[in-house]
């Protein structure tokens, strides 16, 4: 059962838009969370630790509203891929999920009670469930829509999806009618929600027909944001978060990299982390408070 989905995680782990021959998970993927702060001009990147602390797949990082809790999947004991949580105070790991089918890029739902999570069901259909995020009961959030392989709220009713079509497909949703509308193609697996001075909107990246990855922007409709000037992702990568103060953060090898939105021209390094023996950034989130950081480190080729 799990086999055809692992071809397409592996797909979507080196590039959205092309097949490989991968047919496992990959292993030696870590989550790092470190404090983070801007001051006086500066990032400062400190106190990193690997909270994952597992040889198999850990990935798709994930904050709470407040901060407080960290997200993310993990392939552990049973062959499966579960729901963890990991308490930034506490410094405590709980697992949310233990199910016979898979749970990948879980997501707080607003106002914290639920995880929404792509699930791989028992015929291999991969569709959006969400998990109470104590009991882990669960509930199919939308029925008739499949091949989701990632996902992002904007507000408590509106979802953005990453579509496992011909080309790959960004679909706005209306969870409470469950009406779906493809607003753009050929886009990468990272979406993220950012505050304008006005409003919220959807920062993805796409692939032009050159190959280069760009940052861009709709609104809740799915239509351009047109306060948002697209921006060149740091060449080779294509995962990106944004933080309070309108910073995109990207990753490369063992660097991390900042772009001021609306300021700056290109992309500036701010860390090298081959000292925590961090040396391929993929994925990277950052707390709504704007002090933690969390990365993925394939450790592993």
């Amino acid at each position: 059962m799990k086999s055809r989905f692992y071809i397409i995680c592996a797909v979507i782990l080196i590039g959205a838009t092309s097949f490989t021959g991968f047919n496992v998970l990959p292993q030696g993927t870590d989550v790092w969370l470190f404090n983070y702060t801007y001051d006086a001009g500066k990032h400062n990147i400190i106190a990193g630790r690997n909270i994952s602390n597992n040889n198999g797949y850990d990935s798709q990082p994930s904050f709470s509203e407040n901060g407080s809790y960290l997200l993310w999947s993990s392939e552990r004991d049973n062959g499966q891929t579960e729901i963890y949580r990991y308490s930034v105070d506490g410094k405590v790991i709980n697992r949310i999920t233990q199910t016979p089918v898979s749970e990948y890029s879980p997501t707080y739902m607003y106002g914290n009670k639920y995880i929404s999570a792509v699930v791989v069901e028992r015929d291999s259909t991969q569709r959006l469930w969400k998990y109470h995020k104590v009991s882990g009961k669960s509930q199919l959030l939308l029925p008739k829509v499949y091949a989701v392989g990632y996902h992002a709220w904007l507000d408590e009713n509106t979802l953005f999806l990453f579509q496992l079509t011909t080309p790959v497909s960004m679909v706005v949703c209306d969870v409470k009618s469950q009406s779906t509308k493809i607003v753009a193609n050929n886009i990468g697996r990272c979406m993220s929600v950012y505050k304008t001075e006005k409003r919220k909107i959807m920062l993805y990246t796409q692939e032009d027909s050159e190959g280069k990855r760009w940052i861009k922007a709709v609104d809740k409709n799915g239509v351009k944001a047109e306060e948002f000037t697209p921006v060149p992702c740091v060449e080779g990568s294509e995962d990106f978060a944004v933080d309070k103060r309108g910073f995109l953060i990207m990753g490369s090898g063992s660097k991390l990299y900042s772009w001021k939105i609306g300021t700056s021209t290109e992309w500036l390094q701010f860390a090298d982390l081959s000292g925590f023996g961090i040396t391929s950034i993929s994925r990277v989130a950052i707390s709504p408070n704007g002090f933690q950081l969390a990365l993925v480190n394939n450790a592993t080729p």
